[in-house]
């Protein structure tokens, strides 16, 4: 089994849940303005499946996941996560040093790049430079999660009898 760490989109819940999340399931709840945001460990033997197991153990809770989200990270928050200085990252960045596996090209460009952190952390296991020991989902598998999330919440929806309303 593989630990993968992941996030998803919720719609926000009440005290008495949040605190079910974080002693059930090691999860932490955070967010930025309306958007709420849940970390979780699980194990699975594939990041889909791990991330589907997730999402059907937090319906049983009564949460509502919206869909997975994309764990971008800047310069300065690759640095902070791991414990390198933001110059060495720089170097990394511009190819200056690591250079035999070249670090990965951001998945944004504006201001000043945003990179995914499961690209990231590979490329820093494989330089067996400072990383997460967890997985975490890369683009294709963050797409097909987000299909059957919203898949099976239009097939709720249907069963609901609330399926374009």
């Amino acid at each position: 089994m593989i630990e993968y760490e992941l996030m998803f989109v919720i719609d926000p819940v009440d005290d008495d849940t949040e605190q079910t999340l974080i002693e059930e399931l090691g999860g932490f709840i955070g967010g930025h303005g309306r958007t709420a945001l849940l970390t979780v460990s699980f194990e699975d033997t594939n990041a889909v499946a791990a991330a589907q197991a997730a999402v059907t153990g937090l319906r049983q809770h009564g949460v509502r996941v919206r869909r997975v989200y994309d764990d971008l990270v800047t310069r300065a928050q690759i640095a902070e996560r791991t414990d390198m200085t933001r110059q060495a990252v720089g170097l990394w960045v511009r190819r200056e040093r690591q250079t035999e596996r070249p670090f990965p090209e951001p998945f944004v460009l504006t201001g000043g790049g945003l990179w995914r952190w499961d690209e990231v952390n590979t490329w820093l296991r494989d330089a067996r430079l400072p990383h997460d020991d967890v997985r975490h989902l890369s683009a294709g598998e963050v797409a097909r999660v987000n299909v059957w999330i919203a898949d099976r919440a239009s097939n709720v929806a249907l069963v609901g009898g609330r399926a374009g309303a």
